[in-house]
């Protein structure tokens, strides 16, 4: 094994992705408005450490009149250098006054660079909830296969759409190929995967191991978007098939605010059953 494959065995000491995951739970606007903030402070420091040296006799900014800066002088000649203008009318003055102002003007650079970059990677990247899934999965007994229901909330359509799935039964995964779609409309999908006999479900389910897990992946509005979602064998709810959910119109017509439609994308009828209680009863025949 050469250095480069030793590379990928070695554990990290903590996970990473901390500072994406940090990145995506910030709304932009307060992004900006700590972008704002940081610039706002450099400011304020610098000023306030410009005004007590010009106290003390020793002026770090010059003007070009010849009169003695004031405070707001100084403020205003700080902004104007963070931003990295610098219009002449204030410069400035001695070794002192210059270090401090390339200083400054490389910390605007930064916090310029690191907000401009976070913000645009929060508009290049797809909202968090841009697909959402229902609470439950669900086994069709008439067609022995599950099924998951799907939504995607934003305006676009997500396009090369590549949709997988595999179920871990009795402790082996049952991995079936991945299934590829021009696009995934703003319908409400109720899209069958995996087919698994009633038989081998009652014979093998292991309720403390099994699960089933759905991912999509795709691009959505010139971004690449990927989610996934693992469900338990108690939230697999077992219908005889998926006949009520196609024949609602509310899938067709997304309401998101509906309470029908709601209810609806979660379905789980009264009298059902999850996958553990079924195959429980299936059992103990």
């Amino acid at each position: 094994m050469n250095r480069e494959d030793e590379k990928l065995c070695q554990l990290p000491k903590r996970r990473s992705g901390r500072r994406v995951e940090l990145l995506a739970s910030l709304p932009t606007c307060l992004i900006a408005a700590v972008g704002l903030a940081l610039y706002v402070t450099l400011v304020a420091l610098t000023s306030g450490l410009e005004w007590s040296l010009g106290l003390s006799g020793h002026h770090s900014v010059k003007a070009s009149n010849g009169s003695v800066p004031g405070w707001w002088d100084i403020l205003y000649f700080n902004f104007v250098s963070i931003l990295t203008i610098g219009y002449g009318d204030y410069s400035p003055n001695g070794i002192g006054g210059r270090l401090v102002t390339v200083l400054e003007a490389l910390g605007g650079t930064g916090v310029l660079g690191l907000t401009l970059a976070a913000v645009t990677a929060k508009f290049l990247s797809p909202p968090q909830n841009a697909i959402v899934f229902s609470r439950n999965a669900y086994y069709c007994t008439d067609d022995e296969r599950f099924l998951v229901i799907y939504l995607n909330t934003s305006r676009s359509r997500l396009v090369n759409a590549e949709i997988s799935s595999y179920f871990k039964l009795g402790g082996d995964w049952r991995v079936r190929p991945s299934v590829r779609s021009p696009f995934v409309s703003r319908a409400v999908q109720t899209f069958f995967t995996d087919e698994v006999s009633e038989r081998d479900l009652v014979t093998l389910l292991n309720e403390a191991t099994d699960a089933f897990r759905f991912g999509i992946s795709g691009q959505l509005g010139g971004a690449s978007l990927s989610v996934a979602i693992e469900y338990r064998p108690e939230d697999i709810v077992v219908i005889p098939n998926r006949e009520t959910l196609t024949a609602y119109p509310g899938f067709w017509n997304v309401d998101l605010r509906s309470d029908e439609f709601v209810s609806m994308f979660h379905y789980r009828p009264a009298d059902s059953r999850s996958l553990i209680e079924y195959v429980a009863t299936e059992r103990q025949r």
